[in-house]
């Protein structure tokens, strides 16, 4: 049996599928199977995943009927039985070392459960904030700060991850609904305590085309995205058995409109945070040189703006607050 099974879901990919294909088949580690999983195409995909099915006898060929990358990837998986599993897009590439780095990773790091790569974004500059996102994943590596940053964005780009086989074993599948799988998936097992690394090379080459799910489906909006986010920030204030008032950091439109999300999900919020005075003539609204003390709140920044996050971290940190204990960015 093969040491990794490589999952790769494709729909209607005639035009990337051999390029994606063929990054699979030139990794320099060779003990691997690959299921390409047809999620009903109806383009000359599924003729080219028959042609390099009867080329190779590592490729393995899946029809998935039911229509979404969730049910495909989960078929991919539920077939292998490998040790490790790989996962990979139909208009993306793995660059030549990338399963063998990540294998001997998963080997030597007997702590970690899933290992993630750095990616290369591939595609127009400043599409739409995508390359933005691409290097902000390339600054998280460690265990501690993927988890110090998962309510912020996804931080690991799940076709670039590797699984041990048990994480699927003991904390079920891809779930098919109206959140992005992929980024539930994660929070999830940061729930469960399952620790994710990251190799700092990149690994993989991340195509953003104007057909991508990620632009296309309604699954990855940035409202969906928010839900995820709120469900899971209601769970982590229960495990954690948070009983401080909750305050957000962002007092201006946008940010209220996703503070109005969390309130769907029964957090109540006590009151927010602004650095602008005007908006603080508002009843519910602090000055953020007014802060209490850490153990008399419990803060969620939602300010989006590029480098508030950080600027909001730096500020907290100096006055004795500590992330994930007093202070989450969700932004």
């Amino acid at each position: 049996m093969a040491k990794i099974s490589v999952i790769l879901p494709f729909f209607n990919a005639e035009k990337t599928l051999e390029r994606s294909v063929e990054s699979v088949l030139n990794q320099t580690f060779t003990d691997f199977e690959l299921f390409l999983v047809n999620n009903n195409s109806s383009d000359q995909s599924s003729a080219i995943s028959e042609k390099y099915s009867k080329q190779d006898k590592r490729i393995k060929l899946i029809f998935e009927p039911k229509q979404g990358v969730s049910y495909a990837a989960n078929a991919g998986i539920l077939a292998s039985g490998t040790k490790f599993i790989a996962r990979t897009d139909a208009d993306d590439e793995m660059l030549p070392q990338r399963l063998q780095l990540q294998c001997e990773f998963l080997e030597n790091e007997t702590d970690i459960d899933v290992c993630a790569t750095q990616a290369e974004h591939v595609g127009e500059a400043n599409s739409g904030g995508i390359e933005a996102y691409v290097e902000m994943t390339n600054q998280v590596l460690s265990s501690e700060d993927i988890s110090a940053n998962r309510f912020r964005e996804l931080p690991v780009l799940n076709p670039t991850l590797m699984f041990r086989r048990e994480v699927f074993e003991n904390h079920g599948l891809f779930q098919h609904n109206d959140l992005p799988e992929d980024y539930e998936f994660f929070l999830r097992l940061m729930r469960a305590g399952v620790r994710f690394k990251k190799i700092p090379q990149k690994l993989h080459r991340w195509h953003d085309s104007a057909t991508r799910l990620t632009r296309t489906n309604s699954r990855y909006s940035e409202q969906a995205f928010m839900k995820t986010k709120a469900l899971y920030l209601s769970y982590f204030l229960k495990d954690t058995n948070e009983q401080r008032p909750i305050f957000v950091w962002g007092a201006g439109k946008e940010a209220r409109r996703s503070a109005e999300i969390l309130e769907n999900f029964g957090i109540k919020i006590q009151n927010y945070i602004d650095v602008d005075k005007r908006k603080t003539e508002k009843s519910d609204v602090i000055h953020y040189q007014n802060l209490p003390t850490p153990d008399s709140c419990f803060i969620i920044s939602l300010v989006g703006n590029r480098g508030a996050g950080d600027e909001i971290k730096s500020f907290l940190q100096k006055n004795n607050y500590t992330e994930l204990k007093d202070f989450v960015l969700a932004k």
